[in-house]
């Protein structure tokens, strides 16, 4: 019964270090929200966060886009951001079989993982991909964007990406720009994509890859 006391209270301080971690974090990060009240697309709920934003150049994160990278993927869009003062996309680029699920993007290549967006294909055929290049769902945006967010008539009956967004600036000269960010890419927008995702860093955390890949050697055997 002590045995069982001792692993319990061990088990509570755990989570009682988590939440004094997250703690001292959020100590130093405010927290607004806004509600998109009708489900009118990606791009509309971006637009939703114009009064909040002001005239500030922002980040877009879509919550089921993670990479894994050294330096993480929103500092080297910012570093791009800081050098153009312009939109930037993350870019990745993919096997061909996958075209069809994603916006694929027509560039002009500057340096080795730099690009002028020219346009977006919205999930193309194989013939049809302007190239091998993906968009992943981080961007950095300018006021600019909100303008050409509020000049869009949104309904039910389409889904008005931020990438086409930034495709129709792009077309109509605006300079938008992609990088290919140095990381590995992990989705979870579908079930078994998320659980990849999971076991794949699960197996990489400090705290648990001993256990899980012990239980992985177990698999094996059955």
């Amino acid at each position: 019964l002590k045995s069982k006391k001792a692993s319990f209270a061990k088990y509570k301080n755990h989570f009682l270090k988590e939440l004094e971690n997250l703690e001292n974090i959020s100590q130093s990060i405010s927290f607004s929200q806004t509600f998109q009240k009708t489900p009118l697309g990606a791009a509309h709920a971006v637009l939703q966060a114009k009064n909040l934003v002001g005239k500030e150049p922002c980040a877009v994160l879509w919550a089921d886009d993670i990479v894994e990278s050294k330096v993480p993927c929103l500092l080297q869009l910012i570093k791009v951001f800081q050098k153009y003062q312009k939109p930037v996309m993350a870019l990745y680029r993919i096997p061909k079989e996958s075209f069809q699920f994603y916006g694929m993007v027509e560039v002009e290549k500057i340096t080795k993982r730099l690009f002028k967006i020219k346009r977006v294909a919205e999930k193309p055929s194989i013939t049809e991909a302007p190239s091998d290049l993906a968009i992943v769902g981080k961007y950095i945006i300018t006021p600019e964007v909100f303008d050409y967010l509020e000049g869009t008539s949104f309904d039910l009956k389409t889904d008005i990406t931020l990438s086409i967004t930034l495709s129709e600036m792009a077309e109509a000269g605006e300079d938008v720009y992609g990088y290919e960010f140095e990381g590995k890419w992990l989705e979870c927008g579908n079930k078994l994509a998320y659980l990849k995702s999971n076991l794949y860093l699960s197996l990489k955390h400090p705290q648990f890859e001993k256990e899980l890949k012990k239980l992985r050697r177990t698999w094996r055997n059955w």
